[in-house]
């Protein structure tokens, strides 16, 4: 009995020495590859996501200037528009005073000019009728 149990504590102790000597060779393998993965992600993966998320903003910015300049267009023109009718409204009276008075100046130079043929028609009934 006391040799089986020294076998049973001879096993366990073994067993310990050869636990505590693979999980520490263990975790230095899986701590040298987990450095590796780490170096690989810094060296290669991390510049190619960066350079990525570059060219995505670069391409998110670009479309905000597209957007932008249009927004600014419809914008201008719609204000441009409203500005315009604005200003034909203001204008249309004055407008319509100077229709009022083209048509009333053309009426009086058509009566001078009506005036200025009976003076002529005069001017010579008056020659005709007192020869010098």
């Amino acid at each position: 009995m006391i040799s089986a149990f020294g076998v049973n504590v001879l096993a366990i102790g073994l067993g310990g020495i050869l636990l505590t000597v693979f999980t520490t060779a263990a975790l230095d393998v899986t701590g040298v590859l987990t450095a590796t993965v780490f170096a690989i992600a810094g060296w290669l993966l991390i510049p190619a996501r960066r350079r990525r998320l570059i060219k995505d903003f670069e391409t998110k910015v670009e479309q905000l200037n597209v957007d932008l300049a249009a927004l600014l267009k419809t914008t201008f023109d719609e204000q441009h528009g409203k500005y315009e009718r604005q200003l034909l409204e203001v204008i249309a009276p004055y407008e319509r005073f100077l229709e009022t008075e083209r048509a009333k100046l053309e009426g009086a130079l058509s009566e001078l000019k009506e005036a200025e043929r009976e003076v002529g028609a005069l001017e010579q009934r008056v020659t005709a009728a007192f020869p010098e």
